[in-house]
């Protein structure tokens, strides 16, 4: 586990995590992104999948996959710890230190992207229970996408800000939901 603290290793990291997170959300098979997809995620652009972006030209977007047949892998425990709680402190670490130079913000970013994508993983299958989950999820997929952007912008104050949103969905989540240890 110690490797993953060069950012070399974290990137490589993110992007097993992210190609994962693409199979296992939108069903698209590894390997066959073409390369104008690649470039969105070179650019920064945020690219969701959906059908609002246009497909590059000489490809077709596949109709989506019924959300049923999306299976949960990993237990809530193990989203948390691998996910959730590593990202989470990353970012609200920026209040005690702030990012010095491009690999520490490229980290924070993908911090960023991991954090808001483990909300969607919340919402797979039967990890649903009830309303109050529902909208902690979102407020957690929120405050990561409002600090990706804070991240792209070099905003410390907005990326606390966007701590202090991820701070209200655990809260409001936890306070529901959290089995006592």
């Amino acid at each position: 586990m110690r490797s993953l603290q060069r950012p070399a290793a974290r990137i490589v990291m993110v992007v097993c995590l992210t190609m994962l997170l693409g199979v296992v959300l939108f069903q698209t098979p590894v390997g066959t992104h073409p390369a104008q997809d690649l470039k969105l995620l070179d650019s920064g652009a945020v690219h969701d999948g959906g059908d609002s972006t246009p497909a590059p030209s000489g490809t077709s977007r596949s109709a989506p996959v019924p959300a049923s047949t999306v299976k949960a892998i990993a237990s809530l425990k193990q989203i948390m710890e691998a996910m959730v709680v590593p990202t989470s402190d990353h970012l609200f670490n920026v209040g005690r230190q702030a990012p010095a130079n491009d690999d520490d913000w490229t980290a924070l970013r993908n911090s960023a992207v991991i954090l808001a994508e483990s909300g969607n993983l919340l919402l797979v299958g039967d990890r649903v229970r009830d309303e109050t989950w529902v909208s902690s999820a979102h407020v957690l997929i929120d405050a990561g996408s409002v600090a990706l952007e804070a991240i792209e912008d070099r905003n410390v104050d907005a990326v606390l800000e966007a701590g202090n949103l991820l701070l209200d969905s655990c809260q409001s989540c936890h306070e529901k939901h959290a089995q006592p240890e």
